[in-house]
């Protein structure tokens, strides 16, 4: 756990993937920004992709799960392009010498930055089976 041993309750997505995960692949479902308490919370859909390949030539995949994390205390905050799907290529946690930095890298949707004094793992929740994630232009 020591690349992210600053990072509050990180041992909750540990658990669950057997290491802290690059979130390639990731959705962005929801980020919430209160300005009262100067935090973020966002509610991450990731899950991990295995090296089979199914009927269809998709990867397969385990661990779904819904991932809520707490960005306390912002000092800065930039965020771009936020829309109905926000896949990530990345999520990157990095600490600085007085902050922590959270980038947003997409593989579509909202990309950015925010800088913050403290990070946390709020949730960590199971799904049973795959989310079923909208299909652009469907209207659904």
């Amino acid at each position: 756990m020591d690349g992210v041993a600053f990072i509050k309750h990180a041992e909750r997505v540990i658990r669950r993937f057997g290491r802290w995960p690059s979130f390639h692949d990731a959705e962005v479902l929801r980020i919430e920004i209160d300005r009262e308490r100067v935090t973020a919370h966002i509610t991450i859909y990731a899950f991990d992709m295995l090296k089979d390949v199914d009927a269809q030539g998709y990867y397969k995949q385990s661990k779904h799960c819904l991932i809520t994390l707490a960005l306390r205390e912002i000092q800065e905050i930039d965020l771009r392009d936020f829309n109905q799907q926000n896949v990530l290529s990345e999520l990157s946690v990095k600490q600085s010498a007085k902050d922590v930095i959270v980038t947003l890298y997409p593989t579509y949707g909202v990309r950015g930055r925010i800088n913050c004094r403290e990070i946390e793992v709020v949730r960590v929740k199971p799904l049973v089976q795959a989310r079923k994630l909208r299909k652009l232009g469907n209207g659904s």
